[in-house]
């Protein structure tokens, strides 16, 4: 059983100090000329390896993470630009959103239980608080820049 928590589309990030230096990209074809960070783990490196296949930035990647903490931390750094999920790099002060999410990503944030455990009290409580912290959360961070729908940026 699940409760949705808030959308969190994936989208493209950098550090403060990364864009004072290198620029921000604002397409997708200026992301060539930046170093990107990869990988992301067993559960997002091989959707993030075919979105950097499918935009032609296979050769731009300079390190790879084996996670998505990895992939955080190493943007934090300044080390790079990488896809990350926007429900947590929203909350990041010192990162930048370089481009609008693309509005086909519909990638959400869900909170999931067992369905014989979703009645059991300590498991009620935890799912509960956990859910009013999150959408806090989410509705406390600054929005995304805007989606990209048939090519063109529209604010969020």
């Amino acid at each position: 059983m699940g409760r949705r928590v808030a959308p969190d589309p994936w989208t493209v990030f950098c550090s403060r100090d990364y864009a004072a230096r290198r620029g921000v990209p604002r397409c997708r074809s200026d992301l060539r000329a930046h170093d990107l960070i990869g990988g992301g783990g067993p559960g997002v490196g091989p959707l993030y390896q075919a979105w950097l296949r499918k935009n032609d930035l296979e050769n731009a990647v300079i390190l790879e993470q084996g996670s998505v903490t990895g992939l955080l931390a190493s943007v934090r750094s300044g080390l790079g630009i990488a896809v990350l999920p926007s429900f947590v790099a929203r909350q990041e002060p010192d990162l930048v959103q370089c481009l609008p999410h693309d509005e086909e990503d519909g990638v959400e944030l869900w909170l999931l239980t067992h369905e014989r455990m979703r009645h059991t009290p300590r498991v009620r409580i935890v799912l509960d608080f956990l859910y009013e912290r999150l959408r806090s959360l989410a509705a406390k961070a600054p929005p995304l820049n805007g989606t990209r729908a048939g090519g063109r940026s529209q604010t969020a």
